[in-house]
């Protein structure tokens, strides 16, 4: 996907992620990366954004801290999420693959 897509879906949904818990959805699905964040108290937000994905739906549930720090850093136009099952770690890392990538491990789904 697209890292500026990325960065600017995250600002807009990070307004409703609970603070205390940092918990964000990521419902991939062919050709689209669903983020969705929910508080209790505010209600919740959801945006979509292209992605290229073709295969089994996923939803993760992953800190949203752990997705934004490392976009700070990486210096590339496209990010890549490499994952095998919706529990096991997720590897974030720019395209082209350089020498930085960054493993999330996500969180129960609630």
């Amino acid at each position: 996907m697209q890292k500026s897509d990325l960065t600017d879906a995250l600002k807009r949904v990070a307004l409703m992620v609970d603070k205390k818990a940092g918990r964000l959805y990521f419902n991939i699905s062919d050709g689209v990366l669903k983020i969705t964040s929910q508080q209790s108290d505010m209600g919740s937000a959801d945006e979509e954004i292209p992605c290229e994905y073709a295969g089994q739906s996923y939803t993760l549930a992953l800190n949203y801290r752990y997705i934004e720090e490392p976009l700070r850093v990486i210096n590339a136009e496209r990010i890549v999420f490499e994952f095998t099952e919706e529990m096991k770690a997720v590897t974030m890392r720019p395209e082209p693959a350089g020498d930085y990538f960054h493993i999330i491990m996500p969180m129960q789904k609630e």
